[in-house]
């Protein structure tokens, strides 16, 4: 199918916060724009809370509109994180100076509900059980053919295409557009029902290790998250999808284990289960081109030191949305440019973080995980 050009037709593949913020800000900066966001058949595996910064308000603000304030009773408040972490004593990184107010801990799979039910409210097309199986370019036209649940075969000739693929970057990969590893950590998390949580703190919880370090945060509905941080190495040489390892080195924190002691004790009744997931430290060698642009992890990956994954996603939907407003109405590379040079400042000022970050723990210097972190 073709669309006239007074009303481009703008393909999203990927339906998580990237995918799903970028349509609701492309319908914002232009009315006239066709979005339609493709989501690919629902997995089973669970998805974690994550705490997220003042920094990410303004964007929920843009985002939600007049229903941010209801939409955000349902998430907790953060008041900051309190960290064992180049030192023996406890450091507080508080919010309560910032001008954006808290932050928030997130019941992720709400918060992705509220952002679909947005999109729909502005009229974004949303297609369920879409997944991507041929990709096409022409000089103005991206042809998509995907693979559907009820195993028919759906065309789409878009003006424009979004990878918000995750990792995976399933449009970018089938245009041959490298990506460029820097590291990869593996997150071990235990998703823990807590019926009372008055005796968790509601900060942010971290502690480093010589072999890791450990996050530990409430979240919405009365839960928990538990997660180790660590790389293959250190995975398979404790041999951690074992619950009782994982549990042992829980156990063997100096700090953590005291202000988690009821929450250990159930663990300890009860054998976890782990949740494996991997987290590089990588980007795209280009996240633009003449139709197309990459967003979220699609784009670039940060470790979770960064707690900086959806707020990342949104601050770029945000520029991405404008930066492809402006393409469609000056046709000139210029605008995708200025969202590009974005993603790679901003993945360059994350690597100085990481890297000052993992240096400024010294105690575990001489320890292979901290090793792994701090050489250039």
């Amino acid at each position: 199918m073709t669309f006239s050009k007074t009303m481009p037709t703008i393909a999203i593949i990927g339906g998580g916060p990237a995918g799903l913020a970028t349509a609701i800000e492309l319908t914002k900066k232009n009315a006239t724009f066709n979005v339609q966001l493709f989501d690919s058949p629902q997995k089973s595996e669970t998805k974690f809370g994550e705490s997220i910064p003042p920094a990410s308000t303004p964007y929920l603000k843009s985002l939600f509109g007049k229903d941010y304030a209801r939409n955000m009773k349902h998430h907790l408040p953060c008041p900051g994180s309190i960290s064992v972490w180049g030192d023996e004593q406890p450091g507080y990184n508080d919010f309560l100076f910032q001008l954006e107010g808290s932050g928030f801990h997130l019941d992720r799979q709400h918060f992705e509900h509220q952002l679909r039910e947005t999109a729909f409210s502005q009229g974004v097309k949303w297609h369920q059980g879409f997944k991507l199986s041929k990709l096409q370019k022409f000089e103005n036209k991206v042809q998509l053919e995907f693979n559907t649940q009820s195993r028919f075969n759906h065309q789409l000739d878009a003006d424009f295409i979004i990878d918000a693929t995750g990792f995976s970057s399933q449009a970018t990969r089938r245009m041959n557009v490298a990506r460029n590893l820097l590291d990869e950590v593996i997150y071990l998390c235990v998703s823990l029902p807590i019926q009372n949580q008055s005796h968790l703190l509601p900060q942010t919880l971290i502690e480093a290790t010589a072999t890791g370090w450990w996050y530990v945060a409430k979240t919405p509905s009365d839960t928990c998250v538990i997660t180790y941080c660590v790389d293959k190495s250190i995975y398979k040489k404790y041999a951690l999808e074992l619950s009782e390892n994982w549990l042992s080195h829980l156990t063997q924190t100096r700090w953590l284990k005291f202000q988690i002691e009821e929450t250990i004790k159930l663990l300890e009744n009860h054998s976890p289960t782990i949740h494996r997931r991997v987290a590089p430290s990588s980007i795209l060698s280009n996240v633009v081109g003449s139709n197309w642009l990459a967003i979220g992890d699609a784009a670039s990956t940060y470790d979770p030191i960064s707690s900086a994954g959806i707020t990342k996603a949104l601050v770029h939907a945000n520029i991405a949305a404008q930066s492809i407003s402006n393409y469609f109405t000056t046709n000139q590379q210029d605008s995708l440019l200025e969202y590009q040079k974005r993603v790679f400042d901003d993945f360059n000022q994350y690597c100085q973080l990481r890297y000052q970050l993992y240096r400024s723990e010294q105690r575990f210097r001489t320890s292979e995980f901290w090793k792994n972190r701090t050489h250039h």
